[in-house]
């Protein structure tokens, strides 16, 4: 199987300015090197930048810069029918049995909701 390694680039520009890139790195490409299945269906988006190799100390030619900042959330709040989802897909439970579940859950935790199941 292919190993990926997860890494974070940090490019020091001028006084105090840094840029961060994460992305990965393929340490081994295993099945990789002859199959990628959907290589050309997938959106170039964080989850599949694919980073070349760097030494620490490298310099690198800037091609171009996208201001962005991300911020981290939280997961989104179970409602009712997306918990019946989960417990349908996790095999709790039988669907005469899913409302005791979720009156239980409401009453142990009123104010809060379902964060997880």
């Amino acid at each position: 199987s292919a190993t990926l390694d997860t890494v974070a680039v940090d490019l020091a520009c001028g006084a105090g300015n840094t840029f961060r890139a994460t992305g990965s790195t393929v340490a081994e490409p295993g099945f990789m090197a002859v199959y990628q299945e959907d290589v050309d269906d997938r959106p170039d988006d964080e989850d599949n930048r694919t980073l070349p190799p760097f030494r620490e100390g490298e310099w690198v030619e800037l091609l171009a810069l996208r201001p962005e900042q991300h911020f981290t959330e939280p997961p989104p709040r179970y409602s009712e029918a997306s918990l019946v989802k989960v417990l349908e897909e996790y095999g709790i439970g039988r669907p005469s049995t899913y409302a005791a579940i979720i009156s239980t859950l409401l009453a142990l935790r009123p104010e809060q909701h379902f964060t997880e199941p």
